[in-house]
């Protein structure tokens, strides 16, 4: 045995006919053992930071035409959380004269945009291939600049409920920012994409790299995401189980290792569970484009723990929340009643 406790995601009947509150209740019965509570719950709408590059993406789906959109893991997650109720912030970094195109959904959204000019923005290519959500391939065309000092200047005078850090390539956020701003902010809580630090461009290529400040940065961090393929890297273990194990040793609460069509891997208060790919009654998922689930499925998350949802309800919700964002181009930007909907979908 692996030590790891296995659930199934909750069934959509949990929800028929139950609306928010009824889904509430389903949601804090699926876990009685992880009680842990680490930060005070915020009631509705929470005040959220996130930092990093809103990009330009070029989405290629087999049998479509090629699909231009902003994207970056801020942009999902912003969209996200807009749709769920939240005030968010973001400050990211692009070309002045893509303000217009890439930054509308957001402000539209109403979210606060602040935009620290770069002199080119990120261009991202995800290729979805034939092999369905597990089956993606990408390409960078342009590469923004990084933060810097003017980041600092930014966030003055901002208050916040949580910090969302969501780089995309090493160098984006270098360790000593990222740990000035966690100070900026010491009773909010820190969540961290593990993605971008792991990996730098070369030529068009998109490719794996050493993070050496890793331990330092994530110390400060509250709830940690990453894949299961960063997850080994990042730590050197053999097994996802092991691998959130090393990041909860750092001191990071929750750790959530996402899986693809595996599902995911939750580590909390000391245990790890693993929580099946959530999918509606009939069993069939239309997949429509992967970009930007992982960035939506952590957004959601936040949203749970925010409403005071123990981790295990928490990932159950980002899960469908994520699923919901499969069938779809372009982010999920939807209330909390809309996914518990889409949940009691037959």
């Amino acid at each position: 045995m692996d030590g790891v406790l296995h659930d199934d995601l909750l069934h959509p009947e949990l929800f028929r006919g139950a609306g928010t509150r009824g889904a509430d209740r389903a949601f804090q019965r699926a876990d009685q053992q992880l009680t842990e509570a680490p930060h005070h719950r915020v009631a509705g709408s929470a005040r959220i930071l996130l930092i990093g590059h809103v990009t330009r993406d070029i989405i290629r789906v087999p049998g479509r035409r090629d699909r231009e959109q902003p994207g970056g893991s801020v942009y999902y997650a912003g969209m996200a959380l807009c749709g769920l109720g939240h005030q968010v912030t973001i400050l990211t970094r692009i070309a002045s004269r893509d303000e217009a195109l890439l930054l509308a959904d957001l402000r539209r959204a109403g979210a606060r945009v602040e935009n620290l000019p770069s002199a080119r923005t990120a261009c991202f290519v995800n290729a979805q291939g034939p092999g369905g959500i597990d089956d993606r391939v990408q390409e960078m065309r342009a590469e923004a600049d990084p933060f810097g000092a003017a980041l600092l200047q930014a966030v003055q005078g901002l208050s916040c409920d949580a910090v969302y850090f969501g780089s995309l390539l090493a160098g984006d956020l270098d360790a000593a920012l990222i740990l000035r701003i966690a100070e900026c902010f010491p009773r909010a809580i820190k969540l961290f994409d593990a993605q971008g630090p792991l990996r730098v461009r070369h030529d068009t290529h998109v490719m794996p790299c050493v993070w050496p400040d890793a331990g330092q940065v994530l110390s400060v961090c509250d709830i940690v995401k990453a894949d299961q393929e960063e997850s080994l890297r990042l730590t050197g273990a053999r097994t996802a189980a092991a691998a959130a194990a090393r990041l909860a040793d750092l001191g990071v609460a929750q750790v959530l290792i996402t899986r693809g069509g595996q599902g995911a891997l939750l580590r909390s208060g000391g245990r790890s569970r693993r929580l099946a790919a959530w999918r509606p009654r009939s069993g069939v998922c239309a997949i429509v484009d992967t970009t930007g689930c992982g960035d939506t499925f952590l957004a959601a998350y936040l949203h749970a723990v925010l409403n005071g949802r123990p981790p295990q309800a928490a990932a159950q919700f980002a899960a469908i929340a994520a699923t919901m964002k499969l069938t779809r181009f372009g982010p999920l930007c939807c209330g909390e009643n809309d996914i518990v909907a889409f949940a009691a979908q037959p």
